[in-house]
């Protein structure tokens, strides 16, 4: 009897003495469970509806799309006119224009979506809200969520999908990236003289060759120029505007924008601007675009929806390159002689600050959320790294001599940075703020574009 008592006194005192430490260890454990720690290619593809709305089936195309089936209960009418993806219920400023696809009472219908998937989701799941642009007859332009989509992403979905695209300015031709090894895959023509800029809408490569004073529309697919578009004088940059209508260039030489359709391939406007006009941006809307004309050291404020100047800003000296925050309240303009990039309001079309660069900043771009702004210096051969909050350098990152274009990938894990002596593309690591890799491509490389699948990034 008292050997039993014994027994029982010193589970008790196991339990209290070691109980403590398993439940942690247990909570610990279903923690890990929970974020996919222990399954990450085990994560249950679900789709959440709204309430009135049913999701199924999300998957990732070969184009790079995220295609789900729905249908809707609500409207005995409904006419979707626009997707849209995000990874907050907050809802996006612009949506991806689809064919008009009627959702009637009951009708199940496929719809595509262009979502953040990005290469740092590989082996975790990602987490994104679905969002339809629609018309009924009783309303137009409506905005609705209709679903949460979980789904795990491997590096299958990455591997032919992901490419990158640069202008090599001294040998005429684009160099083609795979981005899921960063290895050279192709080298197509640039459809012209001194490629410049480049953007990539689709399957096409809209490319600006300076030296011959036309944009190049290019089938990315097997290299074939469709069109060959005359520009105005040296046009430098190009850019798109978010909807993929319009294609915009800066002609350098001849003080104005081309304005290309890209239902037609064809120029439907010229925009005279200032003196030597280097880039040009839009901002997230579509309703705005700004162009930094390095002669005259003005920024030009242009309304989208007739093509006419609405305001001239003054900024540093040798405005050159320029960059849009995500919610569009500010404009970053890098100003190659001043060393630094003035800051913009949007509102007021006014500038409220500047940020201080490195020697000779050539090229600017920010990460996704506007936190952070890079810099490539060309005169001291680093990237600058800026808190656009209040405007302190966190870090430089040397890279090497000659830099002309830094690019930031969608996800922000890494930097793609041109250099025109070593005629080399690096590869940056942003967390370690390290050169990973740096590959070869062709003479004086110029500019970046950005594709994964039909889904483009573009920079200016």
């Amino acid at each position: 009897m008292r050997i039993r008592n014994l027994a029982a006194q010193s589970a008790m005192e196991y339990i209290i003495t070691y109980g403590w430490a398993m439940l942690i260890i247990a909570i610990v454990l279903a923690a890990l469970f929970n974020m996919y720690v222990f399954s990450q290619f085990e994560v249950p593809t679900a789709c959440y509806s709204s309430t009135g709305f049913y999701c199924a089936n999300p998957t990732i195309g070969t184009s790079g799309y995220l295609n789900v089936t729905m249908s809707q209960t609500i409207f005995s009418q409904m006419s979707i006119i626009g997707t849209a993806c995000s990874t907050s219920q907050q809802a996006p400023l612009t949506f991806q224009n689809i064919n008009t696809t009627d959702v009637n009472t009951g009708q199940i219908v496929k719809l595509n979506f262009k979502c953040p998937i990005l290469y740092a989701n590989v082996g975790s799941p990602f987490s994104g809200y679905l969002w339809i642009l629609y018309n009924t007859p009783q309303l137009t332009g409506q905005i609705q969520n209709f679903g949460k989509v979980i789904l795990p992403i491997s590096s299958a979905d990455f591997k032919n999908s992901f490419y990158v695209y640069v202008t090599n300015y001294g040998s005429n031709n684009i160099t083609v990236i795979k981005m899921y090894n960063f290895t050279v895959v192709n080298s197509i023509t640039s459809g012209g003289i001194e490629p410049s800029g480049v953007v990539i809408i689709r399957s096409y490569a809209y490319v600006s060759n300076y030296g011959s004073d036309n944009v190049a529309v290019i089938n990315v697919t097997n290299g074939e120029v469709i069109k060959s578009i005359p520009v105005g004088y040296e046009p430098i940059m190009v850019s798109a505007s978010p909807n993929g209508k319009y294609v915009f260039t800066a002609n350098y030489g001849s003080n104005n924008i081309t304005v290309i359709s890209t239902a037609t391939n064809s120029a439907v406007a010229s925009i005279n601007v200032g003196n030597a006009p280097y880039s040009v941006i839009s901002n997230p809307a579509g309703t705005y675009m700004y162009v930094a004309n390095s002669g005259s050291n003005n920024v030009t404020v242009i309304n989208e929806q007739n093509f006419q100047p609405v305001a001239s800003i003054n900024v540093g000296q040798d405005p050159i390159a320029l960059a849009v925050a995500p919610d569009g309240t500010r404009v970053f303009v890098a100003n190659y002689n001043s060393d630094d990039a003035s800051i913009i309001s949007t509102a007021t079309n006014a500038v409220i600050g500047s940020v201080p660069l490195g020697a000779n900043p050539i090229d600017i771009d920010l990460t996704t959320d506007g936190a952070f702004l890079y810099s490539a210096n060309y005169g001291s051969s680093y990237i600058s790294y800026i808190n656009t909050t209040n405007g302190n350098v966190v870090t430089e990152i040397p890279v090497g001599s000659g830099i002309n274009t830094v690019v930031v990938t969608p996800d922000g894990a890494y930097l793609m940075v041109t250099q025109q002596y070593s005629n080399m593309v690096s590869l940056v690591n942003t967390t370690s703020g390290k050169v990973v890799k740096t590959i070869e491509v062709g003479s004086q490389p110029t500019n970046i574009g950005m594709a994964y699948g039909t889904s483009s990034y573009q920079h200016v």
